[in-house]
């Protein structure tokens, strides 16, 4: 199995992290669309769920900035910060 690193791997766990919360939140048909190529990208829609009777698709965009101030870098309560 490849290795993927960088943007894909941040747009792979990011998706992966929604998809739990809906769950979660009892969209138990979340899903991951997947095109011809493998992945959702270049569709407009990476993951599916419905909710009230109608088709929900998502587009997922993660932001790969991160923070590098020392001082917000060592404070464990700024989670997405680091």
């Amino acid at each position: 199995m490849a290795m993927i690193e960088g943007v894909p791997l941040l747009q792979a766990v990011s998706e992966r992290i929604i998809i739990r919360f809906l769950r979660r939140a009892g969209h138990d048909d979340a899903r991951q669309v997947m095109s011809r190529n493998g992945g959702g990208a270049g569709t407009g829609v990476d993951l599916v769920y419905s909710a009230g009777g109608q088709l929900v698709r998502i587009k997922v965009k993660p932001d790969p900035y991160f923070g590098t101030d020392p001082a917000k870098v060592t404070d464990r309560s700024l989670t997405f910060y680091r």
